[in-house]
């Protein structure tokens, strides 16, 4: 996005009200709603306008909303008179918008435009990648219940197993959203893979994953229930998004709600055997560099335990600001630490005074 900036030099400082700096440390920082907000402010002004209607376009596809997206790209090609860079990105973006809402033809016609235009390297390895993609892509068993868009990626080998999945996962989902009082805007799309070799291919990174910005999860279909489900729901719970997360948390949360019946303290147990780990604190507060064989049972079962001793206000603090020191605000400082402690014995963890 550097050539975003660059050409937003030329501009009126007017037009956004803001420094140049402050429109580079919001796009750096993924702050999608503050460029946004200065993005629309350009857009009718005829020096910044196809960049406007680009990044804004840009955008809307990076948070799902394919349909919203669409017009604001044809604006920005319609009024890049030379075929900048400007006009790479849109084709690029373009056509992954285009396939997303069903039309797959001229998705794929934008995305060779991207790539026979060559403007940027960058637009081109995104236009390629979208393209290899969409040639693999599964086309989908589409089922919708009240809640959940199914799209199953093969049915032929479940017979009749597809009814009691759809079951399951409908249940799950209605006490999910009980537990974190949820209420989306739309319905839950829950694609299901069967071959996690093609999903890689498609998706780029390994199955599963849970994308709640765009109320979207990526399993396998033998992944457990509630996981990634419970990752959207609790997101979204209590009509909010988080105001911090934690990997340590966030992950917690959705295995301690993942619906199946495995002792979670057990899980912890076995985890931690052989390792060397003085608290679950000290976890929490290197939560990025652990490897997830470890936090994944050992926050799950922690979660469950503040789940049982915590108020149900004490709870949705938790899930909304997954900080340490909102939690000891929560609990108080005196109280949380009795509460480590009381974990860590509970699991086998012996804390060093």
């Amino acid at each position: 996005m550097k050539r975003v900036l660059l050409l937003v030099l030329i501009f009126p400082f007017s037009v956004f009200g803001q420094t140049i700096e402050e429109l580079e440390e919001a796009w750096a920082s993924k702050s999608y709603a503050e460029v946004l907000e200065m993005a629309v402010k350009m857009k009718d002004v005829p020096e910044s306008a196809a960049i406007a209607n680009e990044i804004i376009g840009r955008i809307f596809v990076n948070t799902g909303k394919y349909d919203s997206a669409i017009p604001y790209l044809q604006k920005a090609l319609l009024l890049d008179k030379d075929s900048t860079s400007i006009s790479g990105w849109s084709h690029a973006f373009l056509g992954h918008a285009y396939i997303k809402t069903g039309k797959k033809e001229q998705g794929l016609s934008e995305l060779n435009k991207a790539i026979a235009l060559h403007k940027t390297d960058n637009s081109v390895s995104y236009a390629k990648k979208k393209l290899d993609a969409a040639t693999i892509e599964p086309k989908w068993i589409t089922i919708e219940s009240r809640n959940i868009i199914y799209k199953f990626q093969d049915t032929t080998l479940w017979y009749q197993d597809i009814r009691e999945y759809i079951l399951e996962h409908d249940l799950a989902y209605i006490k999910l959203s009980t537990a974190f009082q949820t209420m989306l805007p739309q319905k839950m799309t829950m694609y299901v893979w069967s071959d996690n070799a093609i999903a890689k291919k498609v998706l780029g990174k390994d199955l599963g994953f849970a994308s709640p910005a765009i109320y979207t999860c990526n399993a396998h279909y033998n992944q457990t229930i509630g996981h990634e489900m419970t990752h959207i729901l609790s997101y979204w719970g209590w009509s909010t998004a988080p105001k911090n997360t934690s990997r340590f948390i966030n992950e917690g949360v959705a295995v301690a709600f993942d619906q199946t019946r495995r002792d979670k303290y057990e899980m912890a147990k076995n985890a931690i055997n052989g390792k060397k780990v003085r608290s679950v604190l000290d976890v929490w507060k290197d939560d990025q560099s652990q490897d997830e064989l470890l936090l994944y049972p050992l926050a799950g079962a922690f979660v469950t335990y503040l789940y049982a001793i915590s108020t149900p206000e004490q709870f949705k603090s938790i899930i909304k600001d997954q900080t340490i020191e909102n939690a000891e605000k929560t609990y108080g400082k005196v109280r949380l630490g009795e509460m480590i402690k009381e974990f860590n014995s509970k699991i086998g963890l012996q804390e060093a005074n």
